[in-house]
């Protein structure tokens, strides 16, 4: 490529020297016969002839430079399209910096919350925490029937102490035989059973009263006890939207779906994070995402993708919903 633009230099160069001398020649040739263009005295004529060949000179030149170069083509007939592309250029740079910095920006905050977590993470790990205080072990749901009698809610309640002793074992956490646990906990077990009325169902749990680490042992349990309800119906709606019907920006329920996927999972977990914690409001006493995993997050994150724009959310019950759940609902999705 270097050696094709040295020899068209070169020809110019031959070419304009050529032309300059036969312009030259033909000026004194004229001067010296002293021919002259009708009107024109032999001097004038030679200088107008010498005029003629410069200008002769950059047009050749043109003709063949824009002939063997696109790029001085366009330098030399397109210069304003040019500039008017360089500014549009330049607009859209300055806009992806700003982008760029608003990523970066996220990309630090980010960060930050993930070094967080790591570390708390890390403290949890050295602590060995399985329980924490106030947290629910397990629970049943009993109702007096025809048959019932305190021997079947007896069972109920020692199968729901041999779930607890299974759970603990499996976090690496001790725990005092069957029957010196229900030696603890029979009386107010029990009380509870005799205090339930016709045509009522009663959730009894157990929960902790203190933290338990693994190694330790689980005790001082208590035990709770209250009327099994519906909360929600079908067809319920739950929302954070204030009485305008106008999303308010602090409750989360709004998510611009051109971010990048990673901030989209930010907003979604922060966003479910605020229905758990009006769920748990409202009286549900178990969690109500358990059977939420990482594919059901990855295809919620793919259809709010799809939008690629701000939507707004908010949770649809498909089931009536108790204390107990289970907790059945879909998220619907609303174009802002």
């Amino acid at each position: 490529m270097s050696s094709f633009f040295n020899a068209n230099i070169l020809t110019l160069l031959l070419l304009s020297g050529f032309l300059a001398y036969v312009g030259d020649y033909l000026g004194r040739r004229l001067g010296k016969l002293r021919i002259a263009i009708p009107g024109m005295r032999p001097k004038t004529t030679a200088i107008v002839i010498s005029v003629i060949t410069g200008m002769m000179i950059t047009i050749v030149t043109l003709i063949i430079l824009t002939s063997i170069s696109e790029e001085a083509k366009i330098a030399l007939f397109k210069s304003r399209e040019l500039s008017a592309e360089r500014n549009a250029l330049k607009i859209e740079y300055d806009r992806a910096l700003n982008v760029l910095k608003d990523l970066n920006e996220s990309k630090e905050k980010l960060r930050a919350e993930t070094a967080s977590l790591s570390k708390s993470l890390e403290i949890k790990k050295r602590e060995r925490v399985v329980f924490q205080p106030d947290e629910l072990l397990d629970f049943v749901v009993i109702s007096p029937d025809a048959k019932s009698a305190a021997a079947d809610y007896e069972k109920q309640y020692l199968t729901m102490i041999e779930r607890v002793r299974t759970l603990a074992s499996g976090f690496g956490v001790k725990t005092r035989t069957l029957e010196e646990i229900w030696a603890q906990l029979r009386a107010p077990l029990m009380d509870t059973a005799a205090k339930l009325k016709p045509n009522q169902e009663l959730v009894v749990y157990l929960k902790t009263t203190q933290r338990v680490m693994e190694g330790e042992f689980l005790e001082d349990v208590k035990v709770q006890a209250e009327r099994n309800r519906i909360i929600y119906s079908k067809d319920d709606l739950i929302s954070f939207d204030n009485l305008i019907g106008q999303a308010a920006e602090t409750e989360h329920v709004m998510i611009d779906g051109s971010k990048s996927r990673e901030h989209i999972k930010v907003e979604l977990m922060a966003f479910l994070e605020k229905v758990r914690e009006k769920v748990k409001e409202d009286g549900m006493i178990i969690e109500p995402f358990t059977n939420f995993d990482s594919l059901t997050l990855h295809d919620m994150i793919n259809e709010i993708k799809k939008f690629n724009c701000k939507i707004r959310l908010l949770i649809e019950i498909t089931d009536n919903v108790s204390i107990v759940g289970p907790f059945a609902f879909r998220i619907k999705f609303f174009k802002i």
